[in-house]
């Protein structure tokens, strides 16, 4: 059984990757292989050739993966780019995260932007800025406070919330997402092609038909067809072309 070591990294240097307990980087590290460790610690910027596995891995700064990610806890405050899908328990994006294959989760926490070219399967999906999700979004709980375009191509779930944000942000944040979206970030709306869950809320959504149980369509929203199974509401600034029971 081969044995982990640390791995310590101060100043900018290119190193191979492999198996470790700790890897602690500040500064900068270009690593020529995948990397399997218990916990990764990134203050700066690592380049990753291969695939990254860790219980625990926090970015801050820029990562990228050249490769899938399997995870415990993934949190960025800054960017990451993942060149393959990722497998996490908890992901937590505070700036940027953009991820070439399907997220597999249990919980997404996201205040900034998030893209995926294969779509989202988790319990919950809590985002607040812009979101890029190619395919399926999935999740029991989704809430999105939106502050600028977004696009889904289908959305599933129990509880499905869809709201412009009137959350004021953070200077830190406020700053990633002003530099990511521009002056008129706050002013998103979402556009997706089918909607389908249970109790359904929607604010500022473009959305060709949109399914559920108990089904909200409110300010800001134009949608093409609304079928509902047992209650539908319609704010006065909102545009539905068609609407039926079934």
């Amino acid at each position: 059984m081969e044995t982990r070591r640390d791995l310590k990294v101060n100043g900018y240097m290119s190193l191979s990757g492999g198996i470790y307990n700790d890897v602690e980087v500040n500064g900068g590290v270009e690593l020529s292989d995948a990397v399997d460790c218990i916990n990764l610690y990134a203050n700066g910027m690592i380049n990753i050739n291969g695939g990254l596995k860790a219980d625990y891995a926090r970015i801050k700064g820029k990562a990228y993966v050249k490769g899938s990610l399997d995870c415990g806890d993934f949190i960025v405050s800054g960017r990451a780019d993942i060149d393959g899908g990722a497998k996490v328990k908890k992901l937590g994006i505070e700036g940027s995260a953009v991820v070439k294959g399907a997220i597999d989760a249990e919980e997404i926490t996201v205040k900034g932007e998030i893209k995926s070219s294969e779509g989202i399967n988790a319990e919950s999906f809590h985002g607040m800025g812009r979101f890029r999700i190619e395919g399926l979004l999935n999740a029991d709980k989704i809430r999105m406070e939106i502050f600028a375009g977004c696009r889904v191509g289908e959305m599933g779930g129990q509880e499905i919330t869809v709201k412009r944000s009137r959350y004021r942000l953070g200077r830190f944040v406020g700053k990633i997402l002003r530099v990511l979206f521009g002056p008129g970030f706050h002013d998103g709306l979402l556009e997706a092609d089918t909607i389908e869950g249970d109790e359904i809320y929607l604010e500022y959504t473009d959305a060709k038909i949109v399914r559920g149980r108990n089904v909200t369509i409110g300010e800001g929203c134009r949608i093409g067809l609304v079928e509902y199974k047992d209650t539908f509401r319609q704010g006065h600034r909102a545009i539905v072309e068609q609407s039926k029971k079934v």
